[in-house]
C-alpha cells in the first residue's frame, strides 16, 4: 500500500480556510454579542425613562396634596356643575432650568360632600415635550376630604 504525503503548499492552504472559517465565527459571535448588549441597553433606557415619568406623576399627587393642605380655597370653586378640576405645571431642571417634564393633575370634587369626604387625585408625569414624550406615567390616589389624609393610591403605569 502506497502512503500519500500532503504537500506542504495544500496543508498551507487547507489552514489558511480553517483560520479564515474561525475568523468569521468569531466576526458572527462578535455582532450577536453587539446586538444584544444593544437591545439591553434600549430596555435599560425604557426603564429609567419610565422611572422617571412615574416620579413626575408623583410629583403631581405631591403638589396637590399640598396645596389641599394649604389653601382654604383649594380647588378654587367653579361653577354648581363643575366636579373636576386640572391643573398642569412643568418642571424644570435645578441647574439648567430647562423644562425635563410635566404633570397633569385633576381633583375630582364629586364625593368630597358627606356622607363620603372623599377626594380623588389622577396625576399624569409626562417626560420631555407634552406633545412628543418620552415617557408617561400615571397615578391615582384618593385622599379623607376632611384630613388630606392619603387613603388609597393605585400606580397605573404608562397609559
Amino acid at each position: 500500500m502506497q502512503e500519500q504525503r500532503v504537500s506542504p503548499a495544500a496543508l498551507r492552504g487547507s489552514v489558511l480556510i480553517f483560520v479564515l472559517l474561525l475568523t468569521a465565527l468569531f466576526f458572527l459571535l462578535g455582532v450577536a454579542m453587539i446586538s444584544q448588549s444593544q437591545g439591553a441597553l434600549k430596555a435599560s433606557q425604557s426603564s429609567a425613562r419610565a422611572a422617571e415619568a412615574r416620579a413626575l406623576a408623583w410629583a403631581g399627587l405631591a403638589d396637590a396634596r399640598g396645596k389641599l393642605s394649604r389653601i382654604f380655597y383649594y380647588p378654587p370653586p367653579g361653577g354648581d356643575d363643575q366636579d373636576l378640576y386640572s391643573y398642569t405645571e412643568d418642571v424644570r431642571a435645578v441647574d439648567s432650568q430647562a423644562v425635563v417634564g410635566s404633570y397633569n393633575v385633576v381633583v375630582d370634587v364629586r364625593t368630597a360632600e358627606s356622607p363620603y369626604f372623599l377626594l380623588r387625585i389622577r396625576s399624569e408625569g409626562v417626560l420631555g415635550e407634552r406633545t412628543h414624550p418620552a415617557g408617561r406615567s400615571i397615578v391615582t390616589a384618593e385622599l379623607d376630604a376632611r384630613t388630606f389624609q392619603l387613603l388609597r393610591f393605585q400606580d397605573l403605569g404608562a397609559p
